[in-house]
């Protein structure tokens, strides 16, 4: 069984994203951002807004 680390966002409670550390290919500081790239990543899409566009953007990725 995979172990996962929890993350819970110090600004908002609300979002909380469990990542698998065999999946991270990399982490990376960039202009004050860390930014955490997948293994299998073809292409990143940029979503800014709510939660709720976050996971809109996820269900029509998939």
């Amino acid at each position: 069984m995979a172990k996962f680390v929890k993350f819970i966002s110090a600004a908002d409670a609300r979002l909380e994203v469990h990542i698998n550390p065999n999946e991270v290919a990399a982490v990376r500081d960039s202009h004050g951002k860390t930014i955490i790239l997948f293994r299998s990543i073809a292409a990143t899409e940029t979503v800014a807004g709510s939660i709720a566009d976050v996971v809109s953007a996820l269900e029509a990725a998939t």
